[in-house]
């Protein structure tokens, strides 16, 4: 992944997709180097949750680390900034980026950004800072700052969105026409872990967040609910992030005609 030009042209009932790669602009080396910086704090990040944090009262509990939303997003995050260094790492030294392997893999690579790394790493950040600064015991209690120091807690819950948001200054991402079809994994992966926070509370009496514990059933729905439909805001808000950054061409071509129209009449 760099900070190539890439455009993935598609018919309206087809969503078969072709790769053009562009010649590559020194971007890429700004855009290797944010990968890098990212996966190293990444990396701290989960030495410290691995090494440090593994057998804190936290874990202890039926799910461990993995009921908690900040930490799925955290290795989801962790392995889309490691393979999107390796690819940028293989753009600046091919000399040939069509082969299909290298294809699948960016194109993966692009459904696990606009389906995950943007909205649900938007959504930790959001989220978590909303409540803490409404009542940082619903979220994130005073009990806690032992364990997770605000280093880290930064890493955890403010790292996730601006992450993404550098990102896209470097790679053009590729989002499908339909946005009900285009939010539909996302969608699917938040109702499978909302599934899985109610089998933690059902199998081991614990709710991954204190503020699930508070709530009344009804209410809990409705967070559930809103919950959704905020994700599926902030798929849209990445989609629309991704076409100011990166224009398409007849967008460009449009302005260009725009212009020179109007310095004809001027």
């Amino acid at each position: 992944m760099g900070a190539e030009n890439i455009t993935y042209p598609m018919a309206k009932c087809d969503f078969k997709r072709r790769v053009e790669y562009k010649k590559m602009s020194k971007t890429t080396i700004y855009g290797l180097f944010l990968y890098l910086s990212i996966t190293g704090f990444y990396t701290v990040a989960m030495i410290r949750d691995l090494f440090f944090n593994k057998r804190t009262e936290l874990y202890k509990s039926f799910g461990g680390r993995f009921k908690y939303l900040t930490i799925l997003n955290l290795y989801v995050h962790y392995g889309y900034f490691i393979i999107s260094s390796f690819l940028a790492m293989a753009e600046l030294s091919m000399s040939k980026k069509n082969s299909k392997v290298f294809t699948k893999v960016k194109q993966f690579c692009n459904l696990v950004y606009t389906s995950i790394v943007f909205p649900v790493g938007l959504f930790v950040a959001i989220t978590f800072w909303g409540i803490f600064i409404f009542d940082r015991e619903l979220i994130f209690p005073k009990a806690v700052d032992h364990l997770i120091p605000i280093w880290q807690n930064h890493l955890l819950h403010t790292l996730p969105l601006v992450a993404p948001l550098l990102e896209n200054f470097f790679t053009k991402h590729f989002y499908r026409d339909s946005f009900f079809i285009g939010v539909l994994p996302t969608l699917f992966l938040a109702g499978f872990y909302i599934i899985w926070v109610l089998i933690v509370s059902n199998v081991g009496g614990i709710w991954a967040y204190p503020i699930l514990e508070v709530l009344s059933p009804t209410n809990r729905a409705i967070f559930f609910g809103v919950s959704l439909l905020f994700l599926g805001l902030l798929y849209q808000t990445g989609k629309m992030v991704n076409v100011i950054l990166w224009p398409s061409e007849e967008t460009t071509q449009s302005k260009r005609i725009k212009s020179k129209v109007k310095r004809k009449f001027n």
